[in-house]
């Protein structure tokens, strides 16, 4: 009877351990861990640097992380060599085996990773270039055993870890890869020659304006003639760069580039200096040339006042309240290709060709699309009609923009004005007056005022006014004949004109 009690007790006893080792297990938490993408949640297509924070999430116990195994997203691949490595950056230690072209790090023998710690490792790998906006998961695998073996741990997703903490912490366990990465300037279109200038570049991709791209570096240069640029890192998406400048007139190219990023191109205008207005009421264009503000000299060969060929001098008038409030100074270039050889063009910022004997006035109109500008200019002297001895040319505009063809074509010999090629004569102003309203509906400038001056073809020494010596302002070749082959006149016209304009064309004869 003893042996049967104590048998009895026995198996009571065995089922009361055998009921706590249930009790135990059952009180066991849920092995889990999660993935936190510090650095690389976005990506350009290259090679980039990764942060991974591996937490153990598992709320106490002795439920630790002995090894793991990293799978990384997509068409992603390990990069490790000389400059490119896996690490660890929190104190941690354990195996860590990512050869070079892997798609897994795995990681075994490490100090155990308690309940609620963290690691954090540190890796570089290439993103290949067919991959798109679409995101790829960091997904691994725990284990409590230290070589890959043993009870495994749940990954938690970033939904489960807001659920688990009431939206006190969040996490990113999956990068985008923008594939369509690629840098863009900020809104500029034009600069001045020797003033310093800023610049932005930012970073851009289709991925959306909820994908903020990582830190990169971009390196920005121009040419020609350019200082300044450099290499700056982007913050918040853009990079800004200061103290740039262009040396000459013209147009200049800024490019800016970053590794695994398309690179950005830009064609700036550069002008010859800012215009503000002549804010006199009603200013005459019968008054020039100016002084003050608003006004500019842009004479060439020598010219110093008006009657000297090349002499080219200017105004901006106050405009139309409606189209320009004169609030903005004009970025604006003037080419005066009237004294030079008769085989030399120009390009001016606006791109337009001018022509020997021509001059153009040019400024940015994304800035100020509707200023008014009058401009006097003296051209060359001309041949006048062998009959009348009056002049035989006009004042000419080109309506096209940019201009690009020559003002005159010689068909059968003749010299013809080209107005295929969008070449005009000026028509009359409707006034004096530097304003829009001055030039007529459809015209894009016209002629304040003309006229003539009689050139001698011999003019008195200034060092002994009793000598005559010859004119270099007289006209080129021989006068022209009468039509009935008889000689002309022979009268040499020196032309000047007043030219009101809304747009930025070029001028001639």
């Amino acid at each position: 009877m003893k042996n049967i009690v104590r048998k009895a007790i026995v198996f009571v006893s065995g089922l009361m351990l055998a009921s706590f080792s249930l009790a135990a297990l059952a009180a066991q938490p849920t092995k889990q861990f999660s993935i936190n993408v510090v650095q690389g949640a976005v990506v350009a297509p290259g090679t980039s640097e990764f942060w991974l924070e591996i937490r153990n999430e598992t709320p106490s116990g002795n439920s630790t992380i002995n090894s793991l195994k990293v799978t990384l997203p997509g068409s992603f691949t390990i990069v490790n060599d000389a400059t490119h490595y896996a690490a660890f950056t929190t104190p941690s230690s354990g195996q860590v085996v990512a050869p070079n072209g892997a798609t897994v790090i795995a990681i075994s023998n490490l100090y155990p990773l308690k309940p609620q710690a963290t690691l954090t490792l540190k890796f570089w790998a290439s993103t290949g270039s067919t991959a798109s906006c679409t995101s790829g998961n960091w997904n691994a695998q725990a284990w409590t055993g230290s070589s890959f073996s043993g009870d495994t741990f749940t990954q938690l997703t970033p939904a489960q870890i807001l659920a688990l903490t009431n939206g006190a912490r969040t996490i990113v366990s999956s990068t985008t890869i923008a594939t369509d990465a690629a840098l863009q300037f900020g809104s500029i279109t034009s600069v001045v020659a020797g003033q310093a200038f800023s610049v932005t570049v930012n970073q851009t991709s289709s991925c959306g304006t909820s994908v903020t791209l990582p830190p990169v570096s971009v390196t920005l240069s121009g040419t020609p003639d350019f200082t300044g640029g450099g290499t700056k890192t982007t913050s918040g998406g853009s990079a800004t760069f200061t103290g740039n400048k262009f040396a000459t007139t013209g147009t200049g190219t800024l490019t800016a580039s970053a590794p695994g990023y398309a690179s950005a191109v830009i064609t700036l205008k550069i002008f010859d200096g800012t215009l503000a207005c002549n804010t006199s009421t009603n200013f005459n264009a019968l008054d020039l040339p100016s002084t003050g503000t608003g006004s500019f000299d842009a004479s060439e060969g020598g010219a110093s006042a008006v009657g000297d060929t090349g002499f080219v001098a200017g105004v901006r008038g106050t405009g139309d309240p409606e189209k320009d409030d004169c609030s903005q100074e004009i970025n604006y270039a003037l080419y005066n290709n009237i004294p030079t050889s008769y085989n030399t063009n120009l390009t001016d910022p606006a791109g337009n060709l001018v022509y020997p004997g021509f001059y153009s006035f040019s400024w940015d109109t994304n800035i100020a699309p509707n200023p008014v500008v009058a401009v006097i200019a003296t051209f060359r002297p001309e041949w006048g009609d062998p009959t009348t001895g009056l002049p035989t040319h006009k004042t000419l505009i080109c309506t096209n923009v940019p201009c690009l063809t020559p003002p005159y074509v010689y068909p059968g010999g003749v010299e013809t004005i080209n107005t295929a090629g969008g070449w005009k004569a000026a028509v009359a102003c409707l006034s004096t007056i530097v304003t829009h309203s001055s030039v007529p509906a459809g015209e894009i400038g016209c002629v304040a005022s003309e006229k003539w001056d009689v050139v001698p073809k011999l003019i008195p020494d200034p060092d002994n006014p009793a000598n005559l010596l010859a004119n270099p302002d007289f006209c080129a070749g021989t006068a022209p004949t009468k039509p009935d082959d008889s000689p002309g006149v022979g009268v040499c016209l020196l032309p000047t004109s007043i030219m009101i304009m809304g747009q930025d064309p070029v001028f001639g004869r």
